[in-house]
């Protein structure tokens, strides 16, 4: 026997076991089952500043994956992300072509089939601001024998940003809805303004004080109020001097306006001295009205609405000192 074959035959039962096992080995690796399996992968746009996505933007992206099922249990498929840079995108429609090798954080030794889609429709719009007032919503009603006057919010104003377009439309920002039933007397509630439409931001996240006014059914009361000339050359003459106001509002709070808190108000700064008689519109105020109350007072009517006033052609003389001069 020569000296090869001795020394390849020298512990021949280790050497051949040692064979059997590395056969075992690559039998179980190479046999081991491939499975498929489909991810939802996070999308990361990027673009550039003062561009913002107009409509429907996809989130995210279904990636099929095929690799060795033990591999695919055990990988972490959290990590897995979809980069998409738009550096030059410009305001207008724009395709992406979505390549399954742009996947990122793929583990060693699993294959990416395809993505869905597999092609992205986009648009962009310059990036706006704008301020726009805060209706506060409300709903339900308050119980019988009571009735909703009014609601006020502070800040009454938001900032908000989004799409040029977007924001042309966008004319205020309603609070979450804010319930009266059960209600019977003024309360006040923190609620936040929500945009109507998902592409518009807030810029200004602190929530709405709203003050709603809720009181007992409104009674009438009828009071005969002065006209007060608001500007307007010295000795302007108006005609009547007295209206009669009909004053809306819970029976409580009516109790306590007379005359001296209402007055009709005529603006008279365009009245030209020595100028045609003009026919003015009225406007009532209250004074020394707690703001918390005017939400429920309203004027029903004012008899007659318009007064005609008139300037003189020269401002009245002073008036000569009365007495003895000596």
């Amino acid at each position: 026997m020569s000296s090869w074959l001795k020394i390849l035959l020298r512990n021949w039962p280790w050497k051949l076991l040692a064979v059997a096992l590395s056969f075992a080995i690559w039998i179980a690796v190479t046999g081991e089952s491939r499975i498929m399996q489909d991810v939802n992968v996070p999308l990361d746009l990027s673009f550039p500043e003062g561009l913002v996505p107009a409509g429907q933007v996809p989130t995210s992206v279904v990636a099929r994956l095929r690799g060795p099922e033990n591999l695919l249990r055990r990988a972490d498929l959290l990590r897995l992300s979809f980069p998409i840079d738009l550096a030059d995108a410009a305001p207008g429609a724009v395709t992406v072509q979505l390549d399954p090798g742009g996947l990122r954080g793929v583990p060693s030794g699993i294959d990416v089939v395809f993505v869905e889609p597999d092609r992205l429709a986009l648009m962009f719009d310059q990036s706006a601001e704008r301020t726009v007032p805060v209706v506060p919503a409300l709903k339900g009603r308050p119980p019988a024998g009571f009735t909703f006057y009014a609601a006020t919010a502070s800040p009454d104003t938001k900032r908000i940003s989004g799409p040029a377009g977007v924001l042309q439309s966008t004319e205020r920002l309603r609070t979450d809805p804010i319930a009266l039933d059960g209600r019977t007397e003024p309360f006040q509630v923190r609620v936040r303004a929500v945009p109507d439409n998902a592409e518009v931001r807030l810029l200004e996240s602190d929530p709405v004080e709203v003050r709603v006014e809720v009181d007992r059914l409104p009674g009438q009361k009828s009071l005969e109020i002065p006209v007060t000339l608001a500007g307007g050359p010295p000795g302007t003459t108006v005609s009547p001097h007295v209206v009669r106001a009909l004053i809306s509002g819970p029976p409580a709070l009516l109790d306590g306006v007379d005359v001296s808190r209402v007055r009709a108000v005529a603006d008279v700064e365009g009245v030209a001295p020595g100028g045609p008689v003009r026919d003015l519109p009225l406007r009532v105020e209250f004074r020394e009205v707690p703001a918390s109350d005017l939400g429920r007072l309203a004027v029903v009517r004012v008899e007659p609405p318009r007064v005609l006033v008139q300037a003189p052609l020269r401002p009245p003389a002073p008036a000569e000192p009365s007495g003895d001069p000596r």
